[in-house]
């Protein structure tokens, strides 16, 4: 009540309701020890919090969904489509493709986070102590294989998500490493890009097969209208030539005319 009454308490000339600069000053100054310790631990705390907690990066890549239909899978016999651009659920189905177990699985071995301390539990320490705690009974031990933990971390580093009004999923990577960190979003997207064309090299097959059969099934129809055009042409006599000979042979005679006279023609430049 002392401090409030001395800061409230105005001087002599001054106005009722004004601050007592000096009455302020004396507060701080009786004050100052727990001042001066709430700063040293403020202080105290930031500092281990720099020196204990690690920095982060986030790597960050982008890859463009592009169009799976083809000539083969469009509607109304291979026409194409009005709008041939991926709609919104095609492109959240793309970011659940990316996040599934497989090329999870496939980038954890490129990447080699088993035996990595943020990733693998079991290497970080991480699994000793949940253990530990498990027989105290302070935490629930769950049944997971030591995939399935680097799975899960793997799935906590791991964000995607499509911008807004576009094709363009973005693919975020934590890692305290920052190398770890960029190369972690660009093994991402070139395993879904390598998802990708494994598919349209599959679809490619299939519609060649399906090509290979068509084909052949048309040389049939090519071959069986073939003999009836020219069944036609014997009956009506389209193909008599002059002299009542056919036309092959009619070309074969005057091409035997035509050796003939150079041979005679040869032989009269050699005498």
């Amino acid at each position: 009540m002392g401090n409030v009454s001395a800061v409230r308490q105005a001087l002599p000339g001054q106005p009722d309701g004004e601050l007592d600069l000096p009455g302020i000053g004396r507060s701080i100054g009786r004050r100052k020890k727990l001042i001066f310790l709430t700063t040293v631990f403020a202080f105290a705390a930031s500092l281990a919090f720099v020196i204990l907690v690690k920095p982060r990066y986030t790597g960050e890549a982008k890859v463009l969904v592009e169009n799976q239909e083809s000539y083969f899978t469009r509607p109304a016999s291979g026409q194409a489509a009005p709008d041939s651009a991926p709609d919104s659920e095609a492109v959240a189905s793309q970011v659940q493709v990316i996040m599934s177990r497989d090329l999870a699985r496939e980038a954890i071995r490129r990447l080699g986070l088993k035996g990595n301390p943020e990733f693998d539990p079991a290497v970080g320490g991480e699994g000793a102590m949940s253990a530990v705690l498990s027989l105290l009974g302070l935490k629930r031990q769950r049944n997971m294989t030591p995939e399935d933990r680097i799975y899960e971390k793997y799935s906590e580093k791991v964000k995607i998500f499509a911008l807004p009004k576009s094709r363009v999923l973005t693919i975020e990577f934590n890692a305290r490493d920052p190398a770890l960190a960029a190369r972690g979003a660009n093994t991402i997207a070139d395993l879904y890009i390598e998802m990708q064309a494994k598919e349209k090299k599959e679809r490619a097959s299939v519609s060649a097969a399906s090509l290979a059969a068509l084909i052949g099934e048309l040389r049939t129809k090519l071959a069986e209208a073939e003999t009836r055009v020219e069944t036609f042409r014997a009956s009506t006599g389209l193909l008599m030539g002059t002299n009542n000979a056919t036309v092959p042979t009619q070309q074969l005679g005057e091409i035997s005319s035509q050796m003939a006279a150079a041979r005679n023609a040869m032989a009269e430049a050699q005498a």
